[in-house]
Parts: structure tokens; C-alpha cells; sequence
């Protein structure tokens, strides 16, 4: 088998017989390391200058994958070019290898995050709760709301942090500075006010981790990733995925897909 080097050439040439225009450095991948760009009738392919030899085969194998969804399904939304039924055990193999694929440090940031938010979220309600056992807090009309709607810092029911702007100067209120604002601010409303904010918080990052589940859980993320797999990793591919495996093994020997086959054979040279 050829070395990386030779594998990406040949990978090259053969994305450009097929009309892919190959930029490796030459374009920005914006933050990305490697991306699969249509253009009315023109493709392209960027991949990142700071990826190592087998990184940027990698990347290479991804995005003409890419390329091979579009050509047969133009919405991007199935799978049913190369899977007539593509449920059950398919499906949750291919889920299977995304999430192991996902960046482990980066995703904890954000399970890292959401697990403190729900810990402080925790903390804050026992602490409202001493005091008003009864309340409910996910009731906006409750007692503490009430009576933070006749404050001056009513603002930061909504808001971390905001500006109010009055005829000769502005106002800013936050809720990192409240206590040091209102000495004589009762406990509660800062637990409350801090409980809002910690909600907020929790619902940005789960909007956060939605956004990675849903990207990486596409059918166009599943297929590639799948693909690159079974390429650069058929050990991993073949133990995570052994339906799917098979099931490649066989569109490539029948040829079922020509540009998945031409794909494998330019990478086993």
C-alpha cells in the first residue's frame, strides 16, 4: 500500500477528474479542518495547512464523501442512495461511531458546564425553598417575582446585566455587582436573581450541545464519518460497525456506488 503522501495525491487527482476543486492551505477552512462547498455547478473541497499527513487523508476521505451524499441526494437529509432501509441497527451503528468521533474536550466543556449549572440550580432552589416552602418557582407570578418587580434592579430578572439609560446619564445594574449595589438587598432576591441567571446559562448550553448532536448526528455526518472509518480505521470499523462494514463491503464489491469504489481503490493502492 502506498504511503500517506501518495494516498493523497492519488485521492486528489481522482477528486479532480470528478470536478472537485482540491485547495489543501490554500483556503481558509474557517476554524474547520476541512470543508465541502458547492457552488451552483463547482465544488470544492478546503483542508486545513496545519494538519498532519494522516489528518489531511483523513479530512480528504470525509469531504469527498461528502461530495458522493450530494451527487446521489441533494437535500442531504437520508441515506436511502445506500441504505434501502436505513433504521435499527444501521442506524444506531453509524450514531455509535459518531459519538466516539465527536472532540472528547471539547463536547465536556459543555457537559462539564451543564452539569454545574444544574448543581447551583439545585443549591439555589433548597435555599429559596427554606423560606418559602410552598413556592413555585417555575411560576412567574410567584411572591419573590412580585416583589422584585417593584425594585430598581427588576431589570435583572431577565437579564445578567443591563444599561438603562435615563435623560442625563445611564444606569448600569448587574448581577455580579448586586450585592455591592444594594447593601441592604435581601438574600433571597440575589439567591433568585442568581437562579434566573443560572437557568439562562443552562439553557444556552443546551442549545449548545443540541447544536453538536444535531451535527454530528446528520445523515451527511454519518455517512462520512462512517466512510472515513471504514477506510482509515476498518479495525475500529469493523468492531463498532460490523452490519455496516458488511453491508460496504458489499456496494464496493458490486460496484453499487462507482465513486465509493473508486474512493476505496484510490486509498488501498
Amino acid at each position: 500500500m502506498a504511503g500517506e503522501g501518495n494516498r493523497i495525491i492519488n485521492l486528489v487527482k481522482y477528486a479532480e477528474s470528478l470536478g472537485i476543486d482540491i485547495n489543501i492551505g490554500k483556503n481558509r477552512a474557517y476554524g474547520n479542518k476541512g470543508l465541502f462547498k458547492v457552488n451552483g455547478s463547482k465544488y470544492r473541497i478546503d483542508i486545513s495547512k496545519t494538519l498532519t499527513e494522516n489528518e489531511k487523508l483523513a479530512v480528504l476521505i470525509h469531504e469527498i464523501s461528502h461530495y458522493i451524499h450530494y451527487k446521489y441526494d441533494k437535500t442531504l437529509k437520508n441515506l436511502d442512495f445506500i441504505f434501502k432501509d436505513f433504521v435499527g441497527e444501521y442506524e444506531n451503528e453509524l450514531i455509535e461511531l459518531t459519538v466516539d468521533s465527536i472532540p472528547k474536550d471539547y463536547a465536556m466543556i459543555f457537559f462539564n458546564e451543564k452539569q454545574s449549572l444544574n448543581n447551583e440550580i439545585k443549591k439555589l432552589t433548597e435555599s429559596i425553598k427554606l423560606n418559602y416552602p410552598e413556592i413555585e418557582l417555575s411560576d412567574k407570578n410567584n411572591p419573590i417575582e412580585k416583589e422584585i418587580l417593584k425594585c430598581e434592579f427588576k431589570y435583572l430578572l431577565k437579564h445578567d446585566a443591563a444599561v438603562i439609560c435615563g435623560t442625563f446619564s445611564n444606569k448600569l445594574y448587574s448581577i455580579k455587582n448586586i450585592r455591592n449595589d444594594f447593601p441592604n438587598i435581601k438574600p433571597i432576591y440575589v439567591d433568585y436573581l442568581n437562579l434566573n441567571s443560572a437557568k439562562r446559562k443552562l439553557n444556552r448550553v443546551n442549545r449548545k450541545i443540541s447544536r453538536i448532536n444535531k451535527y454530528y448526528n446528520s445523515p451527511s455526518e454519518l455517512l462520512a464519518r462512517s466512510i472515513e472509518y471504514y477506510i482509515m480505521k476498518p479495525e475500529i470499523m469493523c468492531l463498532k460497525a460490523p452490519l455496516v462494514t458488511h453491508h460496504y463491503n458489499k456496494v464496493v464489491e458490486a460496484n453499487y456506488i462507482p465513486e465509493l469504489t473508486q474512493l476505496v481503490n484510490n486509498c488501498n493502492i
